[in-house]
């Protein structure tokens, strides 16, 4: 019964959370709206996808915010590694920067036109989600009475959130540093969609194509290896191939757009730097 009030607090707290999301969301897209159609005469498709985008990344920071207030309100004494809270703040930190890039993002000089440029994007962009959240999906009533879907997603090992292995915390700090490394200069160039806005070659892109897919592609190991289960390894591996069929549609709208990317292609490696820089 001591724990009522502290319950009844946090549920109140939420609440107020969604509430003040609401309140930003609204405003955040009026904003939008004016800056970017009345004053900028932005095209609609592009505002609906800067108000998607900014939407969509403004719901899942204040969804991690609300894990994050209502576990440590309801288990004040449980005791929280500093990698932990390292990952969850680079981790939000990307996010953040996501969301600022969505916001301020310039035109795009090359549109997605094609499925494969539109659709698919947005199909890359949901496997990471599964995999970090596949953890709370055995709360679900669904799938706590099926058999098959426990097996399914519950990890090969007892988790426990507290105590993270070293070799996962690595690779999703890594991977996160190298993402938040690669949002910093690509900025107002940030897309979801197979799209050409300006061409950036500095910071981490000196030396790799996709440093953002490769950070993503640390991180989503490094959360396979944490949650090992046989869903997340199977999304995991769907993930990286997929990923790198979405840089390879990416590069060929840079091909036709940009007529320097050709050489860049060949100083930069796509994930890893190039030893054998070629030019022509």
């Amino acid at each position: 019964m001591s724990q009522l009030p502290i319950v009844s607090w946090v549920a109140g707290m939420v609440t107020e959370l969604q509430i003040l999301l609401l309140i930003f969301c609204l405003g955040l897209n009026i904003y939008l709206f004016i800056t970017c159609r009345l004053k900028n005469h932005e095209a609609w498709l592009d505002l609906f996808f800067k108000i998607l985008g900014s939407n969509y990344f403004s719901l899942f920071i204040i969804h991690r915010i609300n894990i994050e207030v209502v576990f440590s309100l309801n288990n004040p004494d449980y005791p929280i590694e500093i990698g932990y809270w390292v990952n969850w703040s680079l981790g939000m930190m990307m996010f953040f920067l996501f969301l600022g890039a969505y916001i301020t993002r310039s035109n795009p000089i090359a549109r997605a036109n094609r499925l494969r440029e539109i659709i698919y994007p947005l199909y890359c962009g949901s496997l990471p989600m599964l995999i970090f959240e596949s953890f709370s999906f055995n709360r679900f009533e669904l799938v706590r009475n099926s058999d098959v879907l426990v097996t399914l997603f519950r990890p090969f090992v007892d988790i426990d959130p507290g105590h993270w292995s070293g070799l996962s915390i690595a690779l999703i700090i890594f991977g996160h540093s190298i993402s938040v490394w690669a949002l910093f200069y690509l900025r107002r160039s940030f897309g979801i969609l197979a799209e050409v806005r300006n061409f950036v070659s500095g910071g981490p892109y000196r030396y790799v194509r996709h440093p953002l897919y490769a950070g993503e592609n640390f991180a989503a190991l490094g959360f396979c290896l944490l949650f090992p289960s046989w869903f997340n390894i199977a999304v995991t591996i769907i993930f990286l191939l997929s990923q790198r069929l979405r840089a390879h549609f990416e590069e060929q709208k840079f091909l036709k757009t940009i007529p320097e990317y050709k050489n860049y292609m060949g100083q930069a490696g796509a994930y890893l730097p190039r030893l054998n820089k070629n030019t022509e």
